[in-house]
């Protein structure tokens, strides 16, 4: 049994959202009390389940502490680590009697590293869009640009034009473009092109996607959000990634 989390830096949740949790913690044990099937008990779906309940568990602590007047940005660690074990000891008497060899180490990290997702796919909805590094002209080039009279401003209209015709200047000329410095990968991904090829490698594979989630230790929901709309986290698309045998930059270029 995995040990208690509790932490003497957390404080006490009010009756309120005490209430607000047991509520989740309650559906929690309805929904897994539908894995079973007569002795049969539906692993696959519990885990999904379990995996979803964490979320919303968490979601209802966090919540909850931020609005504390002393909120403290390490005290997510601790509530992270809570939700996943307030998940497993309302799962407990189902998963015990269901799964036979549990790991309930194991599953606490899983559950742990799925509320750390979650966690960061929330921080990235509310991040603000990073601008693209300007391009950086130098030596004889900057000199020919400002002799031209081209705005030299960061990103600036001008600037950009100028680029462009550089470019095409070079592909027809043979020349060396003007290339903008390599960009760091933002921690929110869009890419159509790595969905797909995790949609490839599925079917190679003959991984079904909540297979695929509980081998990487990924929510299937976040897989799923990932197959459809083509978003994701950086450390979620670096973990496929790795499954994979690709490179993150493998991974999400076209």
């Amino acid at each position: 049994m995995p040990k208690d989390p509790d932490s003497p830096i957390l404080p006490h949740l009010k009756p309120d959202e005490l209430e607000d949790r047991d509520h989740e913690e309650l559906k929690l044990d309805r929904q897994l009390a539908a894995c079973w099937s007569g002795d049969d008990f539906d692993v696959e779906r519990s885990y999904n389940v379990m995996q979803g309940f964490a979320e919303r568990i968490f979601d209802v602590m966090y919540a909850a502490f931020r609005k504390r007047s002393g909120y403290k940005d390490e005290w997510v660690s601790e509530i992270v680590s809570l939700a996943a074990f307030r998940t497993i000891t309302t799962s407990l008497g189902h998963i015990q009697n269901g799964i036979r060899k549990l790991s309930l180490s194991a599953l606490s990290e899983t559950l742990e590293e799925t509320v750390r997702n979650h966690l960061e796919e929330l921080e990235n909805s509310r991040e603000p869009a990073v601008p693209a590094p300007p391009l950086a002209l130098t030596g004889k080039q900057a000199a020919a640009y400002a002799r031209a009279g081209i705005d030299m401003a960061s990103a600036s209209p001008l600037l950009l034009m100028a680029h462009a015709a550089a470019q095409e200047s070079a592909r027809r000329g043979g020349t060396t473009p003007l290339t903008a410095p390599k960009r760091r990968i933002p921690r929110s991904i869009h890419s159509e092109s790595a969905a797909k090829k995790l949609e490839n490698y599925l079917n190679t594979k003959g991984l079904t996607q909540t297979e695929f989630a509980i081998q990487i230790n990924v929510n299937t929901k976040t897989l799923y959000r990932f197959r459809t709309t083509g978003n994701v986290g950086k450390s979620v698309a670096q973990v496929i990634a790795r499954a994979m045998g690709v490179t993150l930059e493998e991974f999400i270029s076209l």
